[in-house]
């Protein structure tokens, strides 16, 4: 794929990912080659892979200037008309003939908070003109895409770019794979992620990336398309390990260790990793082993008759004097991870901090979590964006600490188009 040229497009839903990662990309392709040289005087005495990197990344330069004047990336100029009967299409407003095109996508858009909705009617509401106001919030409310508007509307967004627009290769890369949890059948049922897949593979697709998928086996649902899953575990442990000394600081004022004079000097001495599941006791061990770590385990007994309901759960290890670790792959609504956190604290834990990568945080259950921060229990939740928020989001909710995916999406983007290997933007073994 290496001089084809690369362009980045996106689905409605994730312009302001698409655009953060193009800053990402205008740092890597700079940084690179600043790195190798910053200048082709002595090219000559370059070894040929030096040489061959130097000319693509200055190529991609070039193509970017040619193509809007700058050699920074943005967005190629492919728009959503509507009409009034509520249909659309996509305008490809230049060619993208022999393209390599790389689509960001986001499936989930977080709904918003109905209590805040609620609140932010009686503050604004003031006798006049209620009924325009309130008309107006609604439908603001309304406006928020559903999972299945979003994958609609990104299939049709791939046979614009591929069978009208002609581009030659296409990469997919949506950070939540929407539908992952419906990859298999219990009943009489629909199979909705092999439909999804299907969809996208069809419409011409050869590449799919996404992270930390719900079960890894379904990369291999495609028959035609290749399936990169991306982990974020190192990142997710260098996050927390710059975080330790404020972390251990704060376990021995709230014990009372430095007060008795015997205060926790190393803090694995008082971590533990807790499997939220039986069915994450492999991500758990991953991180057990990484961080030197003893692993627990809580088993739930799941209600599978009723979505996102627990009859019972029962946590087994040490919690006493302990700061638990939970990784987890998605929270939902938030109630299986807010009874755990309270089980763990209940056995005796100092306080709790989950690693999750992706934060759907339906159902209210942001304002669960405030609670359980705000009682001092849940000490902090290290995230990703693989679900776009604003800054002010994380500005008003403190226990959230974001790892963001950008700069790994960058790289991603980089060595695929420069058909080099993409291992060294995700050096994570598969945790399933």
């Amino acid at each position: 794929m290496a001089h084809s040229k690369l362009i980045i497009t996106s689905t409605q839903s994730a312009k302001q990912l698409a655009n953060s990662v193009c800053k990402e990309l205008d740092k890597l392709v700079t940084d690179g080659i600043k790195n190798l040289g910053g200048n082709i005087e002595n090219i000559d005495s370059w070894d040929l892979f030096k040489r061959k990197e130097f000319m693509d990344l200055q190529y991609i330069q070039a193509r970017n200037i040619k193509d809007f004047g700058t050699s920074n990336f943005k967005l190629w100029p492919i728009s959503l008309k509507s009409f009034a009967d509520t249909s659309s299409k996509h305008v490809i407003k230049t060619s993208l003939r022999a393209a390599d095109v790389y689509i960001l996508h986001n499936s989930f858009v977080p709904q918003p908070d109905t209590m805040e909705l609620i609140k932010k009617i009686k503050m604004t509401f003031n006798g006049s003109n209620i009924d325009a106001q309130l008309i107006q919030m609604l439908n603001e409310y309304r406006a928020v895409p559903t999972i299945s508007q979003n994958n609609m509307e990104l299939n049709y967004l791939i046979s614009a770019i591929m069978r009208d627009g002609r581009a030659k290769h296409s990469t997919v890369i949506e950070p939540l794979l929407s539908n992952s949890r419906q990859d298999h059948r219990r009943r009489r049922e629909g199979t909705v992620l092999r439909d999804h897949m299907k969809m996208i593979e069809d419409a011409g697709v050869k590449d799919f990336v996404a992270f930390d998928v719900h079960s890894a086996g379904s990369t291999a649902i495609s028959h035609n398309m290749h399936f990169d899953n991306l982990y974020l575990t190192s990142n997710f442990i260098k996050l927390f390990d710059s975080d330790r000394d404020e972390l251990l600081k704060k376990y021995n004022l709230k014990t009372g260790n430095l007060n008795k004079g015997r205060s926790i000097r190393d803090l694995n001495d008082v971590l533990v990793i807790c499997a939220p599941d039986a069915g994450g006791v492999k991500r758990a061990q991953l991180y057990s082993d990484r961080m030197q770590l003893p692993t627990t385990l809580v088993v739930k007994d799941r209600d599978y008759d009723n979505e996102n309901s627990i009859n019972s759960s029962q946590a087994y290890g040490q919690f006493k004097d302990k700061i638990v670790i939970v990784p987890e792959d998605m929270i939902d609504t938030g109630g299986t991870m807010c009874g755990l956190i309270r089980e763990v604290y209940d056995k005796g834990a100092i306080g709790v901090i989950v690693i999750v990568t992706h934060t759907l945080l339906n159902n209210n259950s942001v304002r669960k979590f405030d609670e359980l921060y705000e009682e001092g229990i849940l000490w902090g939740m290290y995230s990703t964006n693989t679900v776009w928020r604003d800054q002010d989001f994380y500005d008003a909710h403190k226990w959230l600490k974001l790892q963001r995916i950008e700069p790994v999406i960058a790289k991603t983007i980089l060595a695929m188009n420069q058909d080099d290997s993409v291992g060294h933007a995700h050096m994570d073994l598969d945790v399933e």
